[in-house]
């Protein structure tokens, strides 16, 4: 994968988000956003989250951006999971009704921060995957 490859994609992405622009019309106010959520950054007892740890790459945003890395790894694998999350989100923050619509967007999001990491890292095989799913995702 050369860079040129990566700038093919720039329309199909530009398409995108132009056809779903409306769903980053987000009137909440900002919140903390963790950024790097997996289940080895939350602490849990047996039935509640005790803590988030590992914030380094915490900023402020959109509450729904901080769900995407458990929705595309964590979830994917452990849909019982997906449930228990929200259902404990909801009880400290909310999730709007554009939640499954947007979170295309910010999945979208995500695979391009991923591409311009592996590219910063010059990981050639990171890259190339990145690159595949970005065109998945447009294929879709």
């Amino acid at each position: 994968c050369n860079v040129r490859e990566v700038h093919k994609l720039s329309p199909g992405i530009i398409n995108f988000i132009d056809d779903n622009i409306s769903f980053l019309d987000v009137r909440s106010k900002p919140c903390l956003v963790h950024k790097d959520y997996h289940c080895s950054h939350i602490i849990t007892d047996r039935n509640n989250v005790t803590g988030i740890i590992d914030v380094e790459w915490a900023l402020a945003g959109h509450n729904e951006t901080d769900f995407m890395k458990m929705e595309l790894w964590a979830f994917k694998d452990m849909k019982e999971t997906r449930t228990s999350f929200f259902k404990g989100y909801k009880k400290w923050g909310i999730i709007s009704k554009e939640y499954n619509e947007r979170k295309k967007l910010y999945e979208l999001w995500h695979l391009i921060n991923m591409v311009s990491i592996s590219y910063e890292l010059k990981n050639k095989q990171y890259l190339d995957y990145n690159v595949k799913e970005i065109r998945r995702f447009l294929k879709r």
